[in-house]
């Protein structure tokens, strides 16, 4: 189900943004009003850095950049901003990220996948200072982070049980 909206956000971002850029064509003088700017690709530098807790193990979670660079299983970035004469714009964005990694400590080995989506829509006003300026956005923004962790050498756990067990005989056959 999860997949699904994922992919249904995804081809609605994109049928989205192929209808602006044609609609951004189709008048070739009122372009002239516009400014647009279109990066395809383009990656964060971020690491991650946490304890992750399973059946009460709890164990430290770093992966630095260079590691996640190294188990990047899927990449898919784009980003476009249009800005008018008047200040006005809009900006769309959506980004998909899916690394693997394995992480090993005295404990259990875990094997990491994690997923992120975040897409972005906004309105954008911009403020002119002299040679600065100042943007404001006024949008939505839908963000999936979603973890997969497998267990590998985990010691196998018993727990205590105490139970009890109540009876009414409602007829005999």
């Amino acid at each position: 189900m999860s997949k699904k909206i994922t992919q249904i956000t995804m081809t609605i971002f994109l049928t989205a943004f192929v209808f602006i850029s044609l609609a951004v064509t189709v008048n070739a003088e009122e372009s002239k009003n516009w400014e647009f700017k279109l990066a395809p690709f383009y990656l964060w530098a971020v690491n991650m850095d946490g304890d992750m807790t399973l059946q009460g193990n709890t164990v430290p979670l770093t992966i630095d950049f260079d590691q996640i660079v190294d188990n990047l299983e899927g990449l898919f970035t784009v980003h476009f901003e249009g800005m008018h004469k008047s200040n006005w714009g809009f900006l769309a964005d959506i980004s998909y990220i899916n690394i693997n990694d394995t992480q090993t400590s005295p404990g259990p080995t875990m094997n990491i996948d994690f997923t992120t989506v975040m897409t972005e829509l906004a309105g954008v006003y911009q403020m002119n200072l002299g040679a600065d300026s100042v943007d404001f956005f006024g949008g939505i923004r839908y963000y999936k982070l979603e973890a997969e962790i497998d267990v590998v050498g985990a010691p196998p756990r018993v727990d205590r049980l105490l139970q009890n067990r109540i009876g009414h005989k409602i007829f005999q056959v």
